[in-house]
């Protein structure tokens, strides 16, 4: 696995090609879950883009539950983090839940302070 299937992934679901992005994350979905030897990296960018599917696809409660595995992920992470949880409230206001994404929101700039100061 190395981020140039990511990479790939990301750009099947830009133009649009759900169907073959679908394949992919499916086939993909087991190693990623499962292999120990990946980094937290390459996981966290598979779940961001299996969760980028899942939006398209208005499956929003699985889309959601891969966030919250990123997020699990990147704790330790401040960019990282900040773009998972910007990802999650996103999500969120495609839901409508725009209290949840408010909070979520903040989480992502809270994450970001040690990255600025």
């Amino acid at each position: 696995m190395s981020l140039h299937n990511l990479k790939y992934i990301h750009l099947i679901l830009l133009i649009g090609d759900l169907e073959s992005a679908k394949v992919i994350l499916e086939k993909l979905n087991p190693i990623y879950k499962s292999d120990l030897t990946l980094s937290t990296e390459l996981k966290s960018a598979f779940f961001n883009n299996y969760a980028s599917y899942y939006k398209k696809t208005e499956d929003y409660n699985a889309a959601l539950e891969l966030l919250e595995e990123a997020i699990k992920l990147d704790a330790d992470s401040d960019i990282a983090l900040a773009v998972d949880c910007n990802n999650k409230a996103v999500l969120l206001m495609s839901m409508g839940k725009y209290k949840e994404a408010y909070r979520v929101s903040k989480r992502a700039l809270v994450s970001l302070e040690p990255v600025v100061n």
